[in-house]
């Protein structure tokens, strides 16, 4: 099976058809009343087709987006959702940051992204991340799957099964599509993950990706923190959590 980076790469089109999947307004406007976000600098990290940019933006933040995927910012510019200069390609986590990068007061690792990164990853762009934001007042917002939900290799899963329908044809995605296999010496799971377009009823293609990913638990966003001497916490504010199902939204402050 080829990467999944081939799907956000090669076919990005397609992800994004499978990806408008949850309340992308509400879950914004939550997170800037939560985090307190109105007129504040945010960027979100592995944006993909950038509708979190585009839904900040629309609810009072000052949103860019960064994705390694120029595909993905070709969709993101062509459907409106950013434009040219609002959304950046790079490779996280990154040593530098472009110029318009700067005086950041919360970045986002939503839609589980947090696991395309390995622990010493992520605590590699926390480093970083402090170095761009206002001293004392930044934020990282994180989205981790459930570690129920993990353990229960993934089955309660809202988004595990996705069907979306477009003119012509439609798109059913599984993710992951059979058991995950789970890596003896990390938390990194590798899911095997199934996507059929149709033209109208026929079958046009099938594609088959593994999507290898660290399944990071709040323990270990929390070790990340203690270790750079930040402070964390877990959202609990039902209002939220209500617009996160089957997650649990961490936050590091900077």
């Amino acid at each position: 099976m080829k990467s999944i980076d081939d799907l956000y790469t090669k076919n990005a089109a397609i992800y994004d058809k499978i990806s408008n999947d949850r309340d992308f307004s509400e879950q914004s406007r939550k997170l800037i009343n939560y985090f307190k976000l109105d007129s504040k600098n945010v960027v979100d990290l592995f944006s993909g087709p950038g509708r979190h940019i585009k839904s900040f933006n629309d609810n009072g933040a000052n949103c860019i987006g960064i994705d390694f995927s120029q595909e993905m910012r070709r969709i993101a510019i062509s459907n409106e959702f950013a434009c040219e200069e609002d959304y950046i390609c790079l490779k996280l986590p990154a040593k530098s940051w472009p110029k318009n990068v700067n005086n950041v007061h919360a970045f986002l690792l939503l839609r589980y992204s947090c696991g395309y990164l390995t622990i010493s990853e992520l605590n590699e762009l926390i480093i970083e991340c402090i170095k761009i934001s206002p001293n004392g007042s930044g934020v990282l917002i994180i989205e981790l799957h459930s570690m129920k939900n993990a353990h229960n290799g993934f089955l309660d899963l809202e988004i595990i099964e996705r069907e979306c329908f477009f003119e012509g044809g439609s798109i059913k995605c599984r993710w992951p599509s059979s058991k995950p296999l789970y890596d003896d010496l990390s938390s990194q799971v590798a899911m095997p993950v199934e996507i059929d377009v149709y033209n109208g009823n026929k079958l046009k293609e099938s594609l088959k990706y593994v999507s290898k990913e660290s399944i990071h638990s709040f323990e270990t966003i929390q070790f990340i923190a203690n270790i750079n001497g930040l402070k964390s916490e877990v959202v609990n504010d039902e209002s939220v959590l209500n617009y996160f199902p089957n997650s649990v939204v961490a936050a590091i402050y900077l």
